[in-house]
């Protein structure tokens, strides 16, 4: 029944004529795509459909019942075999037959096991994928020139369908605090019991502990896919002229170049921090000093190409998100299964895939130190021992040295996050320690005034506020789905489209409670984007989306369904194998995606 609901969504996908707009070596196509046949042609497409539905309806039902029915669908077929609409329609009508023989034979009918079949079916097809794209390098061909590649394309037209419904689940995401606040009190109730472990075991043991027993193993997939994903664009094989495939990388280079050209050191701090950077090509803004003293440093240190170390450093960038997170959540959220499930998760967040597309290198490493301040703000808030406050505002002043517009979020996000504890928790301890933390705020951005008022260089406040008034507007509301389907279809190669990451980031986030410190504090960094993403323009959008913790939030997801005491262990098994090869394709199909070609 499984294998024959997937692929009747399938046909049907076909017969519809769903368009959708792939990006194709960094080109995303807007004359769109029409959704292909599964097997390569309609006939075999229905043939394989009927030979499932038949030989269910005879399983499940009487032969005095079920064999009138298969004549009727052959002789059907047959008669209009040159017909393939008609052929498709019939078909289509053979999944909701078989689900009315299956629930008027089979009453007792089990929603897990269709559950485990369907998962394990669509997780056949994402671990092919994955194992096809890994192997190519290896044994380099055209793409999609043999039928190889059959299952490949198959998997990228799903990941470019869904991409449909990533939106609204975005916004769902970002909204989800109105069911924390009790806005809509009955669907909070609802997600309460969905997730309620007063429930009935399906086994006596939780399989999710024998799982995450397998350490060196989850360790080792991690460290694997660390290199191989930031690694894979330059491989000889898929960039035998290794030529640059991020768009920053350019000026960065020229950034570098141009602190190379000092003649003191002196000239290099003051090069930094008040002649370079900026976006793209503008000069004289200082926004990102400790980013470029890092690449100089290292460049000194290794002799190699400027634009080779640049193309290299996500190598380290990508290493030190997945660390970060998996501190972030062993460390302050005390969940060792959602750390290492988040450290998986984060090879396939925005902060790697579209900071590889983009080049974000100071961004980049301005989010891991915003991860590293939250680390130290929640040791700090739960232990008050100075040492935690002091590293929370070195990471907080790393933040602004590396991005100054990344920090900007950062300093939001906590602020919110005070605010939020003043009114749930409501005590002189939470005011004291509310106080601490803002007044240890305050210098960076007394700084951030110095900077703009002595040495007229960039500040982020000034230039945040500047951008606000400018790209956050009541008109953008007309225009809030246009901007979100150009992020998500278009920009950044429609790489933000990934359904499954934001599926599992709402169902993490809806499990989340206010009354936690670190749910508080996740929960205040994707609140506090909701304006923007309601009124701003699709350029801020994609930014404040590159900042949201989502893979953390899908960590929690997944981890919540899989401590569930209503879901059957073999359907836990199959959905984190799952979800853990769908994520991991998209992350290397969209790195192995880059070049731009047409």
């Amino acid at each position: 029944m499984a294998l024959l609901s997937f692929t009747t969504i399938l046909r049907l996908l076909n017969v519809l004529g769903i368009v959708y707009y792939p990006t194709i070596n960094r080109v995303t196509y807007l004359d769109g795509h029409l959704f292909d046949t599964f097997t390569g042609s309609a006939s075999m497409d229905n043939f394989l459909i009927q030979g499932v539905a038949l030989a269910s309806i005879f399983m499940l039902s009487p032969k005095k019942i079920s064999l009138p029915i298969i004549g009727f669908y052959i002789t059907f077929s047959a008669a209009f075999l040159s017909n393939d609409l008609a052929v498709s329609i019939v078909s289509l009508t053979l999944l909701p037959l078989a689900v009315t023989f299956l629930f008027t034979f089979k009453p007792k009918f089990s929603i897990n096991s269709y559950l485990a079949v369907l998962f394990l079916t669509i997780a056949v097809v994402q671990v092919y994928t994955l194992a096809r794209l890994m192997v190519y390098p290896a044994f380099p061909s055209s793409y999609f020139s043999d039928w190889s590649w059959q299952i490949v394309e198959l998997e990228r037209q799903i990941f470019y369908v869904t991409a449909f419904v990533a939106p609204p689940v975005l916004l769902m995401v970002v909204f989800a605090f109105l069911l924390k606040i009790g806005v809509i009190p009955s669907l909070t109730d609802a997600s309460r019991r969905l997730w309620s472990k007063k429930t009935q075991d399906y086994n006596a043991s939780n399989i999710s502990d024998k799982v995450f027993s397998y350490k060196r193993l989850w360790f080792g997939v991690i460290a694997a896919f660390v290199i191989l994903v930031p690694l894979y664009p330059y491989l000889p094989s898929i960039n035998p002229d290794q030529s640059i495939r991020s768009t920053d990388v350019p000026f960065y280079s020229d950034w570098v170049e141009s602190l190379e050209q000092s003649d003191s050191a002196q000239e290099v701090i003051y090069k930094s921090f008040l002649g370079l950077s900026g976006d793209q090509l503008s000069v004289g803004r200082g926004d990102r000093p400790l980013t470029l003293l890092l690449l100089f440093v290292i460049h000194k240190m290794i002799n190699i190409q400027i634009e080779h170390l640049i193309q290299l450093f996500p190598i380290l960038l990508t290493t030190m998100t997945a660390l970060v997170s998996y501190i972030f959540l062993r460390h302050t959220a005390n969940n060792k299964k959602a750390a290492i499930v988040a450290a998986l998760f984060s090879v396939a967040s925005y902060h790697v895939v579209i900071g590889m597309y983009t080049g974000f290198i100071a961004n980049w490493l301005a989010v891991i130190f915003n991860y590293g301040a939250f680390i130290f703000l929640l040791k700090a808030w739960n232990s008050e021992r100075k040492l935690y406050y002091l590293l929370f505002v070195a990471m907080t002043f790393l933040s602004m040295l590396a991005h100054l517009h990344t920090w900007i979020y950062l300093s939001v996000s906590v602020l919110v996050f005070l605010g939020l504890s003043l009114v749930i928790e409501r005590n002189r301890a939470t005011i004291k320690k509310a106080i601490v933390v803002a007044l240890l705020l305050l210098p960076t951005f007394l700084l951030d005034v110095v900077f703009l008022s002595v040495f007229n260089a960039s500040s982020g406040v000034e230039t945040n506020l500047s951008r606000a008034t400018s790209a956050i507007s009541f008109e953008n509301f007309g225009l809030r789905w246009l901007s979100l389907y150009y992020n998500f279809q278009i920009w950044f190669g429609g790489f933000y489209a990934n359904f499954v990451l934001l599926a599992l980031a709402l169902i993490g986030i809806l499990s989340m409670n206010w009354k936690k410190t670190f749910d508080r504090l996740v929960m205040s960094a994707i609140f506090m984007t909701s304006l923007i993403i309601i009124f701003g323009d699709y350029g801020i959008q994609a930014r404040i989306f590159y900042m949201m913790p989502i893979h953390i939030l899908s960590a929690f997801g997944i981890v919540r369904i899989l401590e569930s005491r209503r879901i059957r262990n073999d359907v836990k098994v199959s959905l984190l194998v799952l979800v853990s090869a769908c994520l991991l394709t998209y992350a290397i199909r969209s790195v192995g995606n880059l070049e731009f070609k047409l």
